[in-house]
């Protein structure tokens, strides 16, 4: 019974720390979107890109995944995403709708927060 109640605490703690992050950071790095700050924990995905439906890398991203850009799902993850956590991302976390295509692409997104960058020493 600890074992469990453990897990709901961790769980509680990064839906916390996403929406923390969400509601106290903007995104400057990422291209702009409307933050979710409700994010089921298996939407989060770590993506290397993020781009709009339409645009060049993105739309060969979609090629490659085998779909066709499609103007709804707007805001794209791409260049190798995982669903990792929010603490240990240094790319783009996103909030994905659609995150079931073996890591090529990740659809209908938000911005949680940009890429993390060095602190320089």
């Amino acid at each position: 019974m600890f074992a469990r109640g453990s897990q709901s605490l961790t769980v509680l703690t990064v839906f916390l720390f996403a929406t923390y992050v969400v509601l106290s950071r903007p995104t400057t790095s990422a291209p702009s979107a409307v933050a979710t700050p409700l994010c089921p924990i298996q939407n989060v995905t770590c993506c290397r890109s993020v781009g709009n439906v339409g645009e060049e890398l993105v739309d060969e991203a979609l090629a490659k995944a085998g779909l066709i850009p499609d103007p709804t799902d707007n805001l794209v993850g791409y260049n190798i995403c995982t669903n990792q956590t929010v603490l240990v991302c240094p790319f783009n976390v996103l909030c994905c709708k659609d995150n079931s295509h073996a890591g090529i692409v990740a659809l209908t997104c938000g911005v949680i927060r940009g890429p993390q960058t060095p602190v320089p020493a």
